[in-house]
């Protein structure tokens, strides 16, 4: 056999990394998590690699990535300034770098397309939702498994091998736009299965606000059903179940989900403290901050000090990724992050719904602070650019791509 590497370029090597993330960021944190952490470097690394290649170039996406790049910098030479050069390693920074660099690749034509062109290979999807399944099932038999610790939570929540079930419930998410956009497609049975497993996955994390956001793209994949037979069976089957378990079982109360909410609430805070960190890190923000601070920041590296002089303990962030951007980033950065997210949510074919998703996710704990997720974020782009006929099949999306839409638009072609 011979291996070719004529057709390969940075932009079909960064969409397949992409693509394949994760198995093979789940693969590698299955070994040593400092594996994974490398890997992600890797791609941010490749994504810088290729902005400045466009700008080189001076192909017509120039002006873009040149803006984007400067603007990090800044924000970076800011971080610098703050703590040591040595900081610029820190995944806290390059959650953040990463999220912008990846996002401003993907508002090219060709990346949207060459992702588009993996996401619709049946193929090519059962390997990753597969593959990414059987190290799961490792991990939870050989690795951190199922665990009862915190929230006072006494089902096992699923943990798998990663050390935060939010790694692992945020990744969930977006393969099941991955499924959805694949069952749409092919129409075959398998992606709708898996996208029962992942919401039964989810579920079993205990991770709220993955569930929230999930939640959104299940009444969104309602939505889109067009035969109204078919939305009748499903509410009729679904009014059934709900019925059968709060009558013959404790199923509603006695899961993971149920059970953390109850306990936050008889803690006096339903949201697990994030009202205080917000009131914390915003209180900082207005009384203790001069002008100069409040215009660039103080790292997400400050924001951890200030938390852990409050706290203790190791120092956490605010779980807000608004927070987190508007007081470590200031206002370059919080500019950059608004920019992405509105632009994302206008590309939507559904951009309502699109800006919600993104802005559950960002504000019940964030979109770059977990890097299992961050360049998973572009599989929900892109199911957010779905068109349907009439029949509520799946158009081509590739060759759409490009048309217009409408921010609020939810009606047919």
């Amino acid at each position: 056999m011979v291996i070719s590497f004529k057709n390969l370029s940075l932009r079909k090597l960064i969409c397949n990394l992409i693509f394949y993330y994760p198995i093979i960021y789940t693969l590698l944190y299955t070994v040593w998590s400092g594996f994974s952490n490398m890997f992600f470097r890797g791609l941010i690394y490749l994504s810088f690699a290729s902005a400045l290649y466009s700008i080189a170039k001076k192909d017509k996406y120039m002006n873009k990535n040149l803006l984007v790049i400067i603007m990090l910098g800044i924000i970076l030479a800011c971080d610098v300034n703050r703590t040591s050069w040595n900081h610029l390693r820190a995944l806290d920074v390059f959650g953040y770098v990463g999220l912008m660099l990846i996002c401003s690749l993907f508002l090219e034509k060709e990346y949207r397309e060459e992702m588009t062109n993996l996401c619709v290979n049946y193929y090519k999807y059962k390997i990753t939702v597969i593959g990414f399944y059987i190290l799961l099932l490792f991990g939870v038999l050989f690795k951190h498994g199922l665990r009862t610790e915190g929230w006072g939570v006494t089902v096992p929540l699923l943990y798998g091998q990663f050390e935060i079930p939010h790694s692992l419930a945020y990744m969930l998410v977006a393969l099941y736009a991955l499924s959805s956009i694949q069952f749409k497609i092919s129409n075959k049975k398998f992606p709708v299965y898996m996208m029962a497993l992942i919401f039964i996955s989810v579920v079993w994390t205990g991770v709220r606000s993955a569930l929230l956001g999930l939640l959104v793209l299940v009444i969104m994949d309602f939505l889109s059903i067009k035969n109204k037979t078919k939305k009748t069976i499903i509410i009729f089957v679904m009014a059934v179940g709900i019925v059968f378990l709060m009558t013959f079982t404790d199923i509603l109360s006695n899961n993971p989900l149920m059970q953390k909410t109850m306990n936050a609430a008889e803690s006096g805070t339903i949201s697990n403290g994030r009202e205080k960190f917000a009131a914390v890190l915003l209180g900082y923000y207005l009384y203790f901050e001069d002008n100069i601070q409040r215009f660039l920041g103080i790292g997400i590296n400050g924001i951890r000090m200030v938390m852990q002089s409050v706290y203790g303990g190791e120092g956490i962030h605010a779980h807000n990724d608004f927070l987190n951007v508007l007081i470590g980033y200031g206002i370059p950065g919080t500019i950059l992050y608004w920019l992405m997210l509105i632009v994302y949510s206008t590309k939507a074919r559904f951009g309502i719904i699109a800006f919600a998703i993104f802005t559950i996710l960002a504000v019940t704990n964030g979109l770059f602070m977990y890097i299992s997720f961050t360049p998973l974020m572009i599989f929900l782009v892109l199911y957010m650019e779905q068109y349907f006929d009439k029949e509520g099949k799946y158009c081509d999306m590739a060759s759409k791509i490009e048309q217009p839409r409408s921010v609020i638009y939810f009606g047919k072609n």
